[in-house]
């Protein structure tokens, strides 16, 4: 493996001009720099951050973690990273994946933590506030977490509001006139949005559920076969939400939106299918947030006593066309097909 004194010789320039060529952080003259360049190029050398880090004693890689447990948990997650990569690599900083198991191996973690490769922690939507910020803030590690809706406030990073968005969605129902609204949801929501809820006087069915597909078309059978009077759905477990919708336009086709009016909370501004464009949801730029995210930490490491900065991101409302008015009767009335859910 190539080194830094091979592409030095190679180039037949002082290592500290390789540095500089590399770095960018001082200027050499095009001459040296085109050398440089081209001894890289031939040697196909590639610089060691780990040296770096322990040499200088300033890292140019962060580290990144999140827990995920879905198939749409992983688009969103891609979706966070795809922005903290583009904004670290426009500031020369690697991005390194850390496996969240290996976050639970307190041996080896601990062990990465002090190696001193890693100018900081990116940590993402922990389910709960218990294991990795916990552990990183006990060690007064440099680290941003994204969060949606956590319990504490006083917090370094992002919160991604969610909760905000369900309100807002309730809102939007209530304007068309529905009195019963379901909310579906996997993680625990907060008693101050139940009593935001309950000041907009309309009723609330409240079902949690896992989030996956499956629990979803359950969910959208258990609403066919129990009656369920909830004129308009808001959904704010992602996987889930498809299921439900999948098996409800699976029963009433034609008939979806005139049995029930539908809101999707937590959806990315990045609609992967044409589908999707018909629904009426609340959304968030994932990507964008995961910028920010990179750019917290990068403020936080220059000015490490500024103390915790949280930003509170909204979601954007995207109209479809499932919100109508309220339905004429119950379930019941409606005509719908028997059968099991195509495989």
């Amino acid at each position: 493996m190539a080194t830094r004194a091979d592409v030095a010789r190679l180039a037949g320039v002082p290592p500290s001009s390789v540095s500089y060529v590399i770095s960018n952080k001082r200027k050499v003259s095009q001459e040296t720099r085109q050398k440089v360049l081209a001894a890289i190029k031939e040697l196909n050398y590639h610089p060691n951050y780990m040296a770096g880090a322990l040499s200088t004693g300033q890292s140019k890689m962060i580290a990144v973690s999140s827990a995920t447990n879905s198939i749409n948990d992983l688009q969103i997650y891609s979706e966070y990273l795809n922005g903290i990569i583009e904004a670290a690599s426009k500031q020369d900083f690697l991005t390194l994946i850390v496996p969240h198991q290996l976050t639970f191996e307190s041996g080896r973690f601990e062990t990465l933590l002090d190696s001193g490769i890693m100018a900081g922690f990116i940590v993402l939507c922990e389910p709960k506030l218990n294991s990795l910020s916990s552990k990183l803030k006990l060690r007064d590690y440099p680290h941003v977490s994204v969060e949606h809706n956590p319990k504490r406030k006083s917090f370094n990073g992002i919160t991604v509001d969610y909760e905000g968005a369900a309100l807002s969605a309730i809102e939007i129902l209530k304007s068309h006139g529905h009195k019963k609204v379901a909310l579906i949801y996997s993680d625990e929501i907060s008693n101050t949005f139940l009593s935001k809820v309950k000041k907009l006087k309309i009723n609330i069915s409240l079902f949690q559920i896992e989030n996956y597909l499956l629990a979803g078309r359950n969910l959208a059978e258990t609403f066919i076969e129990e009656n369920v009077d909830s004129t308009a759905v808001i959904c704010l477990s992602s996987q889930a939400s498809f299921g439900f919708r999948e098996h409800w336009d699976f029963i009433f086709g034609n008939l979806t939106t005139e049995t029930l009016s539908y809101i999707t909370v937590g959806s990315s501004e990045e609609v992967p299918s044409r589908s999707m464009t018909q629904i009426n949801r609340m959304s968030f730029d994932f990507k964008a947030i995961g910028s920010q995210a990179f750019e917290k930490l990068v403020s936080s490491l220059r000015e490490p006593d500024e103390g915790p900065d949280n930003t509170l991101w909204r979601a954007t409302y995207f109209e479809g066309s499932t919100v109508s008015n309220p339905r004429a009767g119950p379930l019941s009335n409606y005509h719908h097909i028997e059968g099991n859910y195509p495989s």
